[in-house]
């Protein structure tokens, strides 16, 4: 019994012993956590503050103290600003965007600040310069109560706003694309539209536009040109400039064809065989001209001729 006592009271005081460096532990870690936690907001504090410092100088150097809110962000997009900055790049050559074909003005801009080396924060400044019609209007919209203007999200508004109809209007304009002309010119907004498509869409193949291609084609070259099962696109091309060529020729041919069949004889091919005519008269023609009825002969046998005359030689 003793014995079972003496163990309750060594449990017990184990117990005690682990309550208590449970609350020594806990202690320690309520003691980290305020530690880190003032820690965190002092480096959050220090962060505002370097930002609101930054603010302050920007907001200096870019707008006077007595404009209205978000001036400083207009006068970054006005015209003086913008002017600074072509100053600043005089070589730059951008080309004019009112909307049309988003996609290839943004990647020719991306390689201008690539081999310029633009900084981010004056790149949708400097194009926006470049903006005319519907594109400046939207652009005056879209960028009134946003500061700083981020080059990124310039470009995701732009697709999103213009992209769309854009690529209905490339899809459906490929889709209708037909040989209205010669297969040059049908090449040539072939390849227009197709590379256009091409950037909406990466992963059309070259089997589809050799399939487009030719599907598109005249009536009369086209059967030709398919038949030979064109290993590439550029293959297409060629064949179908050589059918063209081909039909081309057999048409002249056929053209000239009637004129050498019922060409008119030369004149003088004419002539002598007119007169090779006229110099072998009959024999009756002879003896009527020799010897004409006025005279009182007979045409045939000489004699004197009355009626009912009978040639000597037949009698």
């Amino acid at each position: 019994m003793a014995s079972h006592t003496s163990r309750i009271v060594d449990l017990e005081t184990q117990m005690a012993s682990v309550q208590l460096q449970l609350e020594s532990q806990h202690q320690d870690l309520k003691t980290a956590i305020a530690e880190l936690a003032a820690s965190t907001k002092d480096n959050l504090d220090a962060l505002a503050a370097s930002f609101a410092r930054s603010r302050e100088k920007s907001l200096v150097h870019t707008a006077p103290q007595s404009q209205a809110p978000f001036a400083n962000a207009q006068h970054f997009r006005s015209p003086q600003k913008r002017s600074s900055l072509l100053d600043h790049y005089p070589r730059l050559e951008f080309s004019y965007f009112s909307g049309s074909d988003p996609l290839v003005w943004v990647i020719k801009c991306n390689k201008l600040f690539l081999l310029y080396s633009i900084p981010e924060e004056q790149k949708v400044d400097l194009v926006s310069y470049y903006l005319e019609g519907r594109a400046y209007t939207w652009f005056e919209g879209w960028s009134f109560r946003r500061f700083p203007l981020i080059w990124g999200h310039f470009v995701e508004e732009l697709l999103h706003r213009v992209g769309n109809r854009e690529q209905l209007n490339v899809v459906a304009a490929f889709n209708k694309l037909w040989q209205t002309s010669t297969v040059a010119r049908y090449q040539e907004e072939f390849e227009d539209l197709g590379s256009r498509l091409l950037r909406l869409n990466p992963e059309l193949n070259e089997h589809y536009f050799i399939l487009s291609f030719l599907g598109g084609l005249d009536e009369e070259i086209q059967p030709r040109v398919q038949l030979l099962n064109q290993p590439t696109l550029a293959c297409a091309f060629y064949q179908a400039r050589l059918e063209e060529s081909a039909i081309d020729a057999r048409r002249k041919k056929t053209r000239s064809a009637p004129l050498n069949r019922w060409s008119i004889p030369s004149s003088s091919t004419s002539h002598s065989s007119f007169q090779r005519e006229r110099s072998l008269p009959s024999p009756s023609t002879v003896d009527r001209n020799s010897t004409p009825r006025g005279h009182g002969l007979c045409y045939k046998c000489g004699d004197k001729y009355f009626h009912g005359h009978v040639c000597a030689r037949k009698k």
